[in-house]
């Protein structure tokens, strides 16, 4: 079961909610997945990243991938924390 701070999903929001890539025909698909993407992500890792940090990495590589929230950015993700040295809890290659 994963912890989960009632106003955790405003600190989620905020850098997406600046996006160049938010649009009024898109922003709660984006905000939705950003928060979604937050916390599948946190859960695979272990907490010697913090949420601030974490969030800055998913947020970076949104920017990176021109604001496409998808599997591929997930899996970068991934790949980015690993080889910045954080752990994945189960070691897998999700």
């Amino acid at each position: 079961m994963m912890e989960m701070d009632k106003m955790k999903f405003l600190t989620i929001i905020k850098p997406f909610s600046q996006s160049p890539y938010l649009l009024f025909n898109n922003y709660l698909e984006i905000l939705k997945n950003a928060i979604h993407l937050f916390y599948g992500v946190r859960c695979k890792f272990d907490w010697h990243i913090s949420d601030d940090e974490l969030i800055n990495v998913i947020y970076d590589s949104y920017l990176h991938a021109y604001g496409i929230i998808d599997k591929d950015l997930k899996k970068e993700i991934y790949a980015r924390l690993k080889k910045e040295g954080y752990s994945n809890r189960d070691n897998q290659s999700n």
